[in-house]
């Protein structure tokens, strides 16, 4: 059995550990984020784009404003923090340079530092004020799974905890968990695979998200090019027909990531161009020429959208002879 396999697997019980997370260490978080006068969250690749997705939870559920800067970027955009500023770290390993050089920064100006991290022993955890310690267990994959969802499932609890409804924020983890499981029941991962299927000889993605869905868009493209070794983007809906839309042909694969309330205005556009499309939603379109239904959980369906990419991408890359373990030119630590 591959690593990422089974980490795919682990995420139902992941999260159901993150929903029983240290009390004290989310509320004194939650105090630091509160007070900041500026709140930054920086990370690489797939925890920036969890990153991204707990940012626009702190704006929608705590009205937290926030800016979201890869960790590579940061000491050239974050160029008037200082004290009293708060900056939010995601890091899987805690040991990425990139990621230690924006924590040395932002100590260097006086910021908190809160880091969340599946290495709580990392240098990152031991340089910050608070370590949120996702206890994921070792990812031995190279595709980031069960980490991603960790990540996203601790700012759900931090957020919850800002509000003073820890309880309000366990339930919601307690229920995206169930619905994980059921999306790896039988029935349900051969759906995935027949989609998976009529995708072997494509080498051209595009994924479309909007408003909590376009952070998972993101990731769902990095994960097509990780494991399936495919060309994939990652878009927002509206900015999709600015520009990108032109390289859409006839059958070109659009993966639709969408709620009831917003797929409507994007989809006659992108059919009209030609594009095969997906949809991964609550209800079927009949502009869908795929159809793979998510639970309805409000905004953290956007959660359940971005396990269905892990397992797009494991099975595409299986279908082309390839490892999902060990894709090409990557490592788990960027250093």
């Amino acid at each position: 059995m591959r690593y990422t396999w089974r980490e795919i697997f682990e995420q139902p019980e992941v999260i159901k550990r993150i929903a029983d997370f240290d009390a004290k260490k989310l509320n004194e978080a939650s105090e630091i984020v509160k007070n900041a006068r500026e709140c930054y969250i920086i990370g690489a690749g797939s925890s920036l784009n969890a990153g991204m997705f707990g940012g626009y939870l702190l704006s929608e559920n705590n009205r937290r404003e926030n800016r979201i800067i890869p960790a590579s970027e940061f000491a050239f955009r974050a160029t008037m923090i200082s004290g009293g500023d708060a900056v939010i770290v995601l890091s899987q390993s805690g040991e990425s340079g990139d990621i230690l050089e924006a924590i040395q920064f932002a100590k260097s100006k006086m910021a908190e530092v809160i880091t969340i991290t599946n290495n709580e022993k990392s240098e990152a955890a031991l340089e910050s004020d608070v370590c949120l310690a996702l206890f994921s267990g070792q990812e031995r994959g190279i595709l980031a799974t069960k980490t991603v969802t960790a990540e996203i499932a601790m700012f759900i609890m931090l957020s919850s905890a800002m509000n003073n409804d820890l309880e309000g924020g366990r339930k919601t983890l307690i229920k995206i968990a169930g619905e994980l499981k059921k999306m790896l029941d039988k029935k349900s991962l051969e759906a995935i695979k027949k989609i998976a299927k009529s995708y072997e000889n494509d080498h051209d993605f595009y994924i479309i998200g909007n408003n909590f869905f376009y952070p998972m868009a993101l990731e769902a493209a990095l994960k097509l090019k990780e494991g399936g070794r495919v060309h994939a983007e990652g878009f927002d809906g509206s900015e999709f027909r600015h520009g990108p839309i032109t390289l859409i042909e006839k059958n070109t694969p659009v993966i639709y990531f969408s709620t009831q309330d917003n797929q409507e205005s994007d989809l006659p556009e992108i059919k009209r161009s030609g594009g095969l499309i997906t949809g991964v939603s609550y209800n079927k379109n009949k502009l869908f020429d795929n159809f793979y239904q998510i639970a309805d959980a409000g905004l953290y369906s956007a959660v359940l959208a971005v396990v269905f990419a892990q397992l797009l991408a494991y099975f595409i890359a299986e279908s082309k002879g390839l490892n999902p373990d060990e894709p090409k030119n990557l490592d788990k630590v960027v250093v």
